[in-house]
Parts: structure tokens; sequence; C-alpha cells
């Protein structure tokens, strides 16, 4: 059976598609990453972030380049170990909802 895990949008990274607050839904059970692609990957501090995928070189070693819609420069390429979602949908911030 599919698998599903839950996160919060946090800071403005990913600004004006997600907002801090925002409830995101990802599945941990994906066959193909593309260009495009949100995913939730672990960075080298162990820090869980949510970006896009920009790029993707199936020649490399680590074939997604991964950035924040907000950011003016990219995370770098990561490998598919890295990556620990991919996203499924959000929910409006919940907050708003109170």
């Amino acid at each position: 059976s599919t698998w599903y895990h839950s996160g919060f949008g946090c800071g403005d990274s990913m600004e004006p598609n997600y907002q801090a607050g925002d409830v995101m839904i990802y599945t941990g059970e994906y066959q193909l990453i593309e260009k495009g692609d949100v995913v939730r990957y672990i960075d080298e501090d162990g820090n869980s972030i949510t970006h896009r995928v920009i790029d993707v070189d199936d020649d490399r070693e680590d074939p997604y380049l991964i950035k924040g819609d907000n950011n003016s420069h990219s995370d770098g390429w990561h490998d598919k170990d890295d990556i620990k979602g991919k996203l499924v949908t959000e929910l409006v911030n919940i907050r708003e909802l109170c």
C-alpha cells in the first residue's frame, strides 16, 4: 500500500506557490522524479527541505538539481537517496482556517 507523510511549509523559499504554514502531503512511494516536481529532501546538515526539481541529468551520479521557487540560487545536485518524498498536494495555511 502507498504511504504518505506530511510537513509544514516554513520560510519563503517556495513563495508564491507555497506559503509558510501550508500543510504539505508527500508520498514516499514514487517511481519517477521529473523536472518540475516538488520534493522533500534531506540536506547535508540533516534539515528537511521542500524545493522543486529544476533539472534532471541521468548521466550524473547526483541527477537532480533542486531549487526553491523564490531563491536566486540552486541547492545543488542531489541523488535519489536524499529525496524522502514527492509532493502530492498541499492544504492552504491551516492557521487561516481557525
